[in-house]
């Protein structure tokens, strides 16, 4: 800036005028001055090979290279230079220099915190319940309007920090990922994080999911998540007062007499005279049930299926080729599984020949002493699971395909570690690869 080169003082200004210190201001914020301070972090967006703003040989001032708003705020979070408060965050302490009226214009709830009703005088505001990544994801959001988010666990985390802060911003971001990865989202483990009031957000969202019980059981998770917290026993009346403001919103009439037996009664959540209601309405699928609300509650009785907002768009497959295969004839084959992310199986594709084509597929974890998650019998090359598999992040689960002909061969490669890539997605099979492609979201 050739305005500012030079210290002497224009001469038209007054010697004892508050402009005369001008030129001494730009000096001590110069980078030059920053440059003495340790272990400065790296400006965002820039790269290794890009100098941060210098001045060390022509004493410029550190604004003259950030030439847009978005620049200057990155360099301020990112320095924390002219902060005026910290956040300590997090069971770590992780610290955070920020700015009070920068995050009061982007948050009702900082805003009352820092600069109408400030509790702390010290400049430092401690927050052990918030997550530090989330919540640095959230102030690059209010500093930048970072929009990306890496993984379903982190957007679960910011959906829960924007519900905190009243930042729509953020909470617009999370959710626009989660109705696209219902069954993602359902079974993270970020997901019993949440308060009630984003639970209760999360689930008037249209998620798509592969099943109404998929819901269900994250929400019978999150309930017991939430008492745990609260220090309380695990008996069926707590769990009910817990997810009870939340029942209306499960599609019970959805689910088949089996679904609804297997993971709603034996789960204790409803009254006797709520599921003598739910299973003589599932019994007459033909039928327009009429709204009822039973006890304390109100059953709801949409028919319409979550799973039918799932398209072929949206499933991934993932095609296990790149091995030397051959005809192979035994009555059984196991190999190990683990995906690089949460998915949700649907169907897994084998190449079978000569004898009867009845084949069985049973999934458990690598412990021996688990049970079998799923299990699928088919006749032909397609085992399509009638209730999708859930799948968890780095998990090592094995995979039993049993054969009964001793005739049938199968097509196949025994002691091969092979690892696929689709969409972003890591599949990972060993030792062997007898299966021809994983069909899943």
């Amino acid at each position: 800036m050739s305005g500012h080169s030079g210290s002497s003082i224009n001469p038209m200004v007054a010697e004892n005028s508050p402009l005369a210190t001008v030129p001494e201001l730009v000096k001590r914020f110069s980078v030059s001055k920053l440059s003495e301070r340790p272990e400065d972090p790296p400006v965002p967006g820039m790269s290794s090979e890009t100098p941060a703003p210098s001045a060390k040989s022509h004493h410029r001032p550190w604004q003259d290279s950030l030439h847009t708003v978005s620049k200057a705020l990155n360099f301020l979070l990112a320095t924390g230079i002219h902060s005026d408060v910290t956040f300590v965050v997090g069971r770590e302490g992780k610290q955070f220099k920020v700015h009070r009226l920068i995050l009061s214009m982007r948050s009702p709830v900082f805003e009352d915190l820092l600069i109408a009703n400030p509790a702390d005088s010290s400049g430092v505001v401690v927050l052990n319940e918030d997550s530090p990544g989330a919540f640095n994801w959230l102030l690059n959001h209010i500093y930048s309007d970072k929009t990306d988010l890496d993984s379903i666990d982190n957007a679960l985390l910011v959906l829960g920090l924007a519900d905190k802060y009243m930042i729509a911003s953020a909470y617009d971001t999370s959710i626009r990922i989660f109705t696209d990865n219902g069954n993602a989202v359902l079974i993270s483990s970020s997901l019993l994080d949440l308060t009630p009031e984003a639970m209760a957000q999360l689930l008037q969202e249209p998620l798509r999911v592969t099943s109404e019980t998929v819901i269900l059981k994250a929400l019978v998770s999150w309930g017991q998540a939430q008492l745990k917290l609260q220090g309380k026993q695990l008996t069926p009346s707590n769990l009910r007062e817990q997810v009870e403001p939340f029942l209306s919103e499960i599609r019970f009439l959805t689910m088949t007499s089996e679904e609804f037996v297997q993971n709603v009664v034996t789960s204790d959540i409803l009254t006797p005279d709520e599921t003598v209601y739910v299973l003589k309405n599932i019994a007459k699928p033909g039928e327009v049930a009429p709204a009822s609300r039973i006890n304390t509650i109100t059953i709801n009785t949409s028919r319409v299926n979550r799973s039918s907002l799932i398209t072929k768009d949206q499933m991934r497959s993932c095609v296990c080729e790149g091995v030397n295969k051959t005809w192979l004839r035994d009555s059984e084959y196991e190999f190990q599984f683990v995906a690089s992310d949460n998915i949700v199986l649907l169907a897994v594709k084998v190449q079978l020949g000569g004898g009867a084509e009845d084949i069985q597929l049973d999934i458990r974890k690598e412990d021996p002493r688990a049970n079998v998650l799923a299990s699928v019998e088919t006749v032909g090359n397609n085992l399509a699971f009638k209730n999708p598999v859930h799948l968890r992040e780095g998990i090592t689960y094995v995979f039993t395909l049993k054969v009964k002909d001793p005739q049938t061969s199968l097509y196949g490669c025994r002691y091969s570690k092979q690892i696929y890539e689709a969409e972003g997605f890591v599949i990972t099979l060993s030792s062997g690869v007898f299966i021809q492609a994983v069909v899943f979201i």
